[in-house]
């Protein structure tokens, strides 16, 4: 229910600003190319900065857009907006510019030249050469795997741009001269875009950071390659998170607080102390064990639906590569506690990298509901099942798959081999459950 209010609420923005648009047309003259590029100049605009508005709340991390569609969804929806977006600003640009040179006599580029030459017009062309750029970037980022903290200033710079944009269509755009009822519903819609931003991304965290005081209680070593940081606070008890559930993590300490980074709960949830368990894939989580006790952090989140709300049935098979296996262990420490049978299957290259393996070990003598799987592929001296997951290890450790839901969580290639498995081995689609964690 809630998906379909929110696309109700996409499209009569959408239809609200084409009819809009449409009304300015029918009353101006159309009857020469002027008038066409003029016009389809200001379609691009709009629907360029209705996009880029819908790109603020989706990576607002606003609970009610984010615990519907999933934070990875809404990831994979803000890298095509922004693509869409710059189509747009690339149509209202291209047929402006256009428009002028064909009024004036003159070549594209000469106009496009004078363009720079007008006061009024100057935050617009910075603006949208803002927006190409901070497309271009992130595309860089994304397929060159560059750190995350790039995608920190690039949002920055993003709402620079807005804020120029904003000015510049108030002021000379058409629609806006034309409809003051318009106007007030395009300002409407940056305010509620970006109330959503400053209270989520910015007030909540700084909230969250008051009302409990988290801050670093322990550190643990967990393997050669991974450590467990135990967090206490104020009341942590009463911070709302489910097992399977992430937080964005900024340690506010040298060296730490400019970087956030997001890590999933190992456990801890509706207790006195959470734990994250961070595997050294860099730079930032090289250094990790170096944090000092009584380090505060800000957490934005909880974030994610890798969650048992999804679940339907009363037996699921949880499958976890690396580092994935840190919600997939909260998960299963919760569902167990609730009668679910579960089957676990776990993925790792060494059984010295085994991530959580006591923990694991001590909820298999706890629970008779639960059977554990370590599947190893790259260590001779494992005496266990080798290899890695695929339709052979899961026919043969869980035989009764199609009576279970799964759950997966691990790297990026390894969770796509694995849903092609099972969507082989004839599991429908709505019992397999994945999150694939891009940053945003």
């Amino acid at each position: 229910m809630k998906k379909i209010l929110i696309w109700l609420l996409f499209f009569v923005g959408l239809f609200t600003v084409l009819g809009f648009w449409y009304s300015g047309l029918y009353s101006s003259s159309v009857n020469s190319n002027i008038s066409l590029f003029k016009n389809i100049s200001s379609l691009g605009a709009l629907l360029a900065v209705y996009f880029i508005l819908w790109q603020i709340i989706l990576i607002s991390r606003a609970s009610w857009v984010e615990q519907t569609f999933g934070f990875d969804k809404l990831s994979v929806a803000h890298h095509y907006g922004g693509i869409i977006s710059t189509i747009f600003i690339l149509i209202h640009g291209i047929f402006i510019v256009s428009a002028f040179a064909i009024t004036q006599n003159i070549s594209i580029l000469t106009q496009f030249v004078k363009f720079f030459s007008n006061d009024e017009l100057l935050s617009a062309i910075i603006s949208s050469f803002l927006f190409i750029t901070i497309v271009v970037i992130s595309l860089t980022i994304v397929f060159k795997r560059l750190k995350y903290e790039n995608w920190y200033y690039i949002h920055i710079i993003t709402y620079v741009a807005i804020a120029l944009a904003f000015g510049h269509q108030l002021e000379i755009g058409h629609d806006f001269q034309n409809s003051f009822v318009f106007k007030i519903i395009w300002i409407a819609m940056y305010i509620f875009a970006l109330g959503n931003l400053i209270w989520c991304r910015f007030s909540r965290p700084i909230i969250n950071l008051y009302k409990y005081s988290f801050e670093v209680s322990r550190i643990e070593k967990d393997t050669d390659e991974s450590v467990s940081i135990y967090i206490k606070g104020n009341r942590i008890s009463e911070f709302k998170i489910e097992a399977g559930q992430f937080v964005i993590f900024r340690f506010l300490q040298k060296g730490f607080w400019k970087e956030a980074h997001p890590f999933s709960i190992s456990s801890g949830i509706n207790s006195n102390e959470l734990r994250i368990t961070v595997k050294n894939l860099g730079d930032f989580t090289a250094n990790i064990s170096k944090l000092k006790l009584k380090t505060k952090i800000l957490i934005d989140g909880p974030l994610g639906i890798f969650t048992k709300k999804v679940l339907k049935s009363k037996k699921v098979l949880l499958i976890a590569g690396g580092v994935g296996i840190t919600p997939v262990y909260s998960l299963a420490s919760e569902l167990l506690s609730l009668g679910i049978d579960v089957s676990l299957l776990y993925s790792s290259k060494e059984s010295k990298s085994i991530i959580l393996k006591s923990d694991i070990d001590i909820l298999s003598e706890n629970y008779s509901n639960f059977k554990k799987h370590f599947i190893i592929s790259n260590d001779e001296s494992w005496d266990g099942e080798k290899g890695r997951i695929n339709i052979e290890k899961i026919n043969h450790l869980a035989p009764d798959f199609l009576e279970r839901e799964v759950y997966i969580c691990g790297p990026k290639g390894m969770t796509s081999s694995v849903v092609d498995n099972l969507k082989e081995l004839g599991i429908k689609k709505d019992k397999i459950h994945f999150e694939r964690f891009s940053f945003s």
